[in-house]
């Protein structure tokens, strides 16, 4: 974004008339603003909900008997050997860190989820810049 930014504000501001230069400033300024709060709110809506679906949706398919998860336990089990825990003591922080490793893992995806939608929504602010760069080039083969 800060590569683009300076260009595109140059672009912007080329392609307005003198008088209405500080209009077109004020215009730039307060979507960029607008922009950015609109990121960090669809960062926050997919993220919140995504959070839980995406743990909902792996504790389904995952219980501590299943095959991938046994693994991970024995994982877990063997590098926290050397801690010297009691056998109730051990099984608690196996099985607390297995479901840390899920929610964490929910996390992530929530995250590429957001991005993904952020991702979108930068393609479709590339319309209006395509629509700048299509008149800027009008105005300069007159």
């Amino acid at each position: 974004m800060g590569l683009v930014a300076p260009s595109l504000n140059l672009s912007t501001m080329q392609a307005l008339r003198l008088e209405h230069l500080h209009h077109g400033a004020g215009a730039i300024n307060f979507v960029r603003q607008l922009g950015g709060g609109f990121g960090v709110n669809v960062i926050s809506l997919v993220l919140t909900p995504g959070v839980g679906f995406h743990r909902d949706s792996v504790f389904a398919t995952q219980n501590f008997g299943h095959g991938s998860s046994q693994s991970a336990l024995l994982d877990i089990k063997i590098s926290l050997a050397p801690a010297g825990f009691s056998a109730i003591e051990e099984q608690y922080t196996d099985y607390k860190t297995l479901t840390e490793m899920i929610y964490h893992e929910a996390e992530i995806t929530a995250f590429q989820d957001g991005f993904l939608a952020l991702g979108v929504m930068l393609s479709f602010s590339l319309i209006p810049i395509w629509m700048i760069r299509k008149k800027h080039l009008v105005v300069l083969s007159q």
